[in-house]
């Protein structure tokens, strides 16, 4: 059964950076818990049949606090990569026992992370997979809710489910384009979660677009002017003597 102490004992003379990584990572697998639908109360506990999504949200902030979730895993795991922390030395050790706390099944993977602390990097530690064995059943279920009820809420929050996959897969982290994100400015952050995540997929976008470095030019001019020879150049081709009006070229730049 997990204990707390005995995780606070375990992290103590760990490194910050692979402290923070521990805890991220306990708090990132209880997500497709907010998907737990609403029960009606009383001694039976019945599951409504039509349940509101994040029903234990006003509906005034749902996107809002789904957003500053996200966020939060974010800037935790940027912060690994800058060594910049503010958590006291039992924050690792509560963030596991919370996550523990509400689904038995993660016990697993928190003593996975701390039987592997010493091969990994705090970094290479975040790479890797959320769940070495496999997403547990129940959590498969929730997380399928999960995701329906992320894009019903119409704010662009895939730009989110698509980092988190990679997250689950232990794909590599874009920490350049993480840092982007996480450095979304202020006016940007106050029109809300559908501008912000627009932001943040328009950035991504960016990323994966390359630029062609290939231009067309004509050169005009005069007889003699120099035109070929300066094509010639640019190639850096023996430049030979050419009488020529027009001059069209490509020529690759940086």
């Amino acid at each position: 059964m997990l204990d707390r102490k005995q995780i606070e004992a375990q992290v103590k003379d760990l490194p910050k950076d692979k402290c923070v990584a521990f805890a991220v990572r306990s708090a990132m697998r209880v997500l497709p818990i907010l998907a737990i639908p609403e029960r009606k109360p009383g001694i039976f506990n019945i599951k409504l049949s039509k349940s509101v999504d994040f029903w234990f949200w006003n509906e005034d902030i749902r996107t809002t606090n789904l957003l500053a979730i996200f966020r939060a895993y974010g800037c935790s795991i940027e912060n690994v990569n800058i060594q910049n922390y503010t958590y006291s030395n039992a924050a690792p050790a509560r963030a596991a026992y919370a996550a523990a706390d509400a689904a038995i099944s993660i016990e697993n993977e928190i003593f996975h992370d701390l039987s592997v602390m010493n091969k990994f990097t705090a970094k290479q530690l975040l790479e890797q997979v959320l769940w070495h064995k496999g997403q547990p059943k129940e959590l498969q279920t929730l997380y399928q809710d999960f995701k329906q009820a992320v894009l019903r809420l119409n704010a662009g929050f895939d730009i989110w489910l698509n980092w988190y996959e990679a997250r689950l897969q232990g794909k590599a982290m874009d920490w350049d384009l993480l840092r982007q994100w996480n450095s979304i400015p202020p006016e940007v952050l106050a029109q809300g979660a559908a501008k912000v995540n627009a932001q943040l997929k328009w950035l991504s976008q960016k990323r994966l677009t390359f630029p062609l470095n290939r231009v067309r030019a004509i050169l005009i001019g005069n007889g003699e002017a120099g035109k070929t020879s300066l094509i010639r150049a640019l190639h850096g081709e023996e430049v030979i003597r050419v009488r020529n009006t027009m001059s069209l070229f490509h020529f690759h730049v940086g």
